[in-house]
């Protein structure tokens, strides 16, 4: 017996990569009805997770209109950069001594064997961005950079990013921290965040 629980986390997750992925492009209308039909499910778990993506900032609804993929214009996605700017390079500076070296190693050898425009890229990538924000172990701040972790997807999945760069840049950095090049770590990091940001325009 499937738990509706399950059956509500599945369409969120669906749902998510769908815009994550965009086969649901920014300002598109998300039709409730097609996805509920394709999987064969009622239309209460489709609400339920797009009421969370909703909450998220990754949808809207619009009065007597229906509910659309939100469209972030090119100064919104320099801010969300700008913010997760503010949580890594901090946690960098001030944690950097807490982040586990045997993951790290494992990161980079996981990195290293990958192409960069494969999918699953984007996880490690996420993973390694996610290592250093935990290493503060401060649960405050870590819960809160989760919460806003879907508007740094959207961000980071941008069609603009430059998957061989980030990929050359994530191993310069995980190499640094390994060796205890702080210094070194602090700015590949701060350059590498400041590229993504400076993609859009002001």
């Amino acid at each position: 017996m499937i738990v509706i629980d399950t059956v509500n986390e599945q369409m969120y997750e669906l749902i998510l990569n769908m815009i994550l992925n965009r086969d649901l492009k920014p300002g598109e209308r998300i039709n409730l009805k097609e996805i509920a039909r394709k999987n064969n499910v009622s239309l209460m778990p489709i609400r339920n997770a797009l009421q969370r993506l909703t909450a998220q900032g990754l949808v809207e609804t619009r009065q007597r209109v229906g509910v659309f993929v939100k469209h972030y214009s090119d100064p919104e996605l320099r801010q969300i950069g700008e913010l997760r700017k503010l949580y890594e390079l901090y946690c960098l500076q001030e944690y950097v001594d807490n982040i586990n070296k045997s993951e790290l190693m494992e990161l980079y050898q996981q990195i290293d064997g990958m192409d960069p425009k494969e999918r699953a890229m984007l996880l490690l990538d996420e993973r390694l961005h996610s290592v250093i924000v935990e290493s503060s172990k401060n649960q405050f701040l870590i819960r809160q950079y989760l919460e806003m972790q879907n508007l740094f997807r959207i961000h980071m999945y941008s069609e603009n990013d430059n998957a061989s760069t980030s990929k050359r840049e994530h191993l310069a950095l995980i190499s640094a921290i390994y060796k205890g090049n702080y210094r070194s770590a602090y700015i590949i990091l701060e350059q590498h965040l400041n590229r993504t940001i400076e993609m859009y325009e002001e």
